[in-house]
């Protein structure tokens, strides 16, 4: 019996694992990773982002110069990676020669992206079916407390006293997702952010941010330049508050905007 075949490789699960969610996924291969039994290569979920690889494959934390993984040797520059979920098609490209070498690391990030992206469909499609009043299925969860329509006197009365602004429903996800330990925030001075190695989509809306004193670098520059955001006192108390704080300054009208 060959070698390969002794092992229960991480990226060949048995059948009947292939319906496990990711949580299930990320602990059993964080076991087979310290054991020696598995590589970092060969999973299919992220031990940084903790989720399914391929969600968070775009992130600059998944370049690796070394080993060529995510990296072109000709250019010298990190490769794109676009993974279409529709279709299942992982594709990489180069900024300076268009298609890169299809080096081993190269055909490693493609194979971990499809394996990847086929077990978070089949776990989907495990997972019950649930619909609201229906037969046996629970009903329709009540409106959080927490919602816009039930802050409404709460809102008016931030508004009366001075106390401050209600904040937007992007901001408010931004503080949350910072809050969570989800975020990273680049080097630069007008630092970008992602959120579960995903960009942000308003990268102005970050800019503010880090401007008004909501959120902050937390650690030293890591991989990439990239360092982990938290949230300032100021940035704590407005998500506790659900308001922009008071003292107005420009990036303060930026964001009640």
């Amino acid at each position: 019996m060959l070698r390969s075949q002794q092992f229960d490789r991480v990226s060949a699960a048995p059948a009947d694992r292939s319906a496990d969610d990711v949580s299930t996924v990320l602990s059993r291969e964080d076991m087979a990773e310290a054991t020696g039994r598995a590589s970092g290569p060969e999973r299919l979920t992220c031990r940084i982002h903790r989720r399914w690889v391929h969600q968070c494959i775009g992130s600059p934390v998944h370049v690796i110069p070394v080993t060529g993984y995510r990296w072109c040797r000709n250019c010298a520059c990190p490769v794109t990676v676009t993974v279409d979920e529709r279709s299942g098609t992982v594709t990489l490209s180069c900024p300076g020669c268009g298609t890169p070498a299809p080096t081993w690391a190269s055909r490693q990030v493609v194979r971990s992206c499809r394996a990847s992206l086929a077990a978070s469909r089949t776990a989907a499609d495990r997972r019950p079916q649930q619909t609201p009043g229906g037969p046996g299925r629970p009903a329709a969860r009540p409106r959080p407390p927490d919602s816009t329509a039930d802050r409404g006197p709460q809102m008016a009365a931030s508004r009366q006293s001075g106390t401050g602004q209600p904040m937007t429903a992007r901001l408010r996800a931004i503080l949350r997702a910072v809050a969570q330990g989800r975020a990273e925030l680049s080097g630069s001075c007008q630092p970008d952010l992602y959120v579960d190695g995903l960009t942000c989509s308003d990268q102005p809306l970050v800019h503010t941010m880090v401007r008004a004193g909501l959120i902050r670098r937390l650690t030293t520059s890591q991989a990439m330049g990239l360092s982990v955001a938290a949230l300032t006192a100021r940035g704590r108390q407005a998500l506790a508050d659900d308001t922009i704080p008071t003292t107005p300054t420009d990036a303060d009208t930026r964001l009640a905007g």
